[in-house]
């Protein structure tokens, strides 16, 4: 039996990093297109320029550190849903806290390590988006195909005006594993037919918090 998303009110919880904020895009623009709810989300407040631009997104709450920071003002918005993307200690402290009903997804931690450990191509987690939107199927939203979204503010962005197409190309990363070297760089580059636009830091993992 489904969800009723009739004047549905949901907050969805991703704390860092950009990355993977990003990676979540598609779950809000699903849910709002699709049932039209109201759609808050709780981050990290280094990643808040993230997703507050976003026309799906109605209002964006952010820690720094605690999940007390915010726990009273998300109480008083009583949610109907909340939706864990994280799934993690903190984000399993808010879901306490609140008490509402919850969707979730599968981590697939161990498969993620013997990948890592093992470099075993006969295990596959399925792509992260998918199992986000797995998570969904009792509110009956449906992957659109359009792929993730980032929206940029109008005001004080730095990125030069290109007129033709081109890719964006984010460098950073936390961890060294994520991050490609730079002759492999080089080499994807070279494939591509449109402009190439690289983002980052100072450093190559400028996205760290």
């Amino acid at each position: 039996m489904g969800i009723g998303v009739q004047s549905l009110k949901v907050l969805i919880i991703r704390f860092s990093s950009i990355g993977d904020i990003v990676l979540t895009s598609p779950v809000a623009r699903c849910i709002k297109n699709q049932t039209g709810a109201e759609i808050h989300y709780l981050t990290k407040e280094a990643f808040v320029d993230i997703v507050r631009p976003s026309p799906y997104i109605d209002k964006v709450f952010s820690i720094k550190k605690r999940v007390t920071e915010v726990s009273k003002a998300l109480k008083f918005e009583n949610y109907d849903l909340v939706i864990d993307l994280h799934n993690n200690l903190r984000s399993r402290e808010v879901r306490l806290r609140l008490g509402k009903k919850v969707l979730s997804f599968e981590k697939a931690n161990i498969v993620k390590w013997c990948l890592v450990r093992f470099k075993s191509r006969n295990m596959v987690a399925g792509h992260i988006v998918d199992r986000y939107m797995k998570a969904l199927r009792s509110l009956n939203v449906s992957y659109d195909g359009s792929g993730l979204d980032y929206f940029l503010q109008p005001e004080g962005t730095n990125l030069p005006r290109i007129a033709k197409p081109y890719i964006c190309f984010a460098i950073g990363g936390t961890h060294f594993t994520k991050r490609l070297p730079v002759a492999k760089i080089i080499e994807v580059c070279s494939g591509l037919s449109p402009t190439s636009l690289f983002v980052g830091g100072s450093n190559r993992s400028s996205d760290r918090q």
